[in-house]
């Protein structure tokens, strides 16, 4: 896993560090921390981060986003109650969720004090044009899950939630992760290419007949 953390920088300033944008490509948790949160933010859009109007320092309340009585992040299923006091010392907020989060804890003063991507298992989104070749919200129908890893709960619950949260036909089967993924561009191959019997290779091919089909 990879933590990015705080500091006293505004991510929109011109001498703000910035993480190698890379890091979100390498298939691993983040838990991004304060300064780390909007870094994360700003990445994908810098409308995302915003100076706050009131400043926080000091002991602050958050609750936890809920969703029939059980937290919407495992980070906080084995809390007790649904209310955190926490430190909060920050001038900066988010202005508005990024693209594929979702909210998992607020405050009075942060609406996103807490976020998640449920979605980073799935990495592909299969869109389907109208006649204009438009690309709108509702033309989104197919999801295709990659990196999914069927040993963990993480995976088998988002792979459960994703289909019904955001009303998309989840493509079967799933990519599962494996290294062979990393080694086929290292070689200057597709998967197709580089391991045409791999499980990961057969799976495209029988998504690909389907779509075709």
């Amino acid at each position: 896993a990879q933590r990015m953390a705080g500091g006293p920088y505004s991510v929109y300033q011109d001498d703000a560090p910035h993480a190698d944008p890379a890091i979100y490509d390498l298939g691993i948790p983040i838990l991004a921390i304060c300064y780390g949160l909007q870094e994360l933010a700003w990445h994908f859009d810098a409308k995302n981060v915003v100076a706050g109007e009131k400043r926080e320092y000091g002991f602050a309340e958050v609750e936890i986003s809920t969703r029939d009585g059980a937290p919407t992040s495992l980070l906080f299923k084995d809390l007790e109650g649904d209310i955190l006091t926490v430190w909060a010392s920050h001038g900066d907020k988010l202005s508005q969720l990024p693209l594929g989060f979702h909210t998992i804890g607020f405050s009075a003063n942060t609406p996103f004090a807490g976020i998640a991507h449920d979605l980073r298992i799935v990495t592909e989104i299969g869109v389907r044009y109208r006649s204009t070749g438009s690309i709108e919200e509702n033309d989104m129908q197919l999801c295709l899950a990659t990196m999914f890893d069927p040993r963990t709960q993480h995976s088998r619950q988002i792979l459960d939630d994703v289909g019904r949260r955001y009303s998309l036909e989840v493509m079967q089967p799933p990519i599962r992760k494996s290294i062979r993924f990393a080694e086929a561009p290292r070689a200057g191959k597709s998967i197709l290419r580089y391991a045409s019997t791999h499980p990961g290779a057969l799976a495209y091919r029988e998504i690909a007949r389907s779509l075709i089909a």
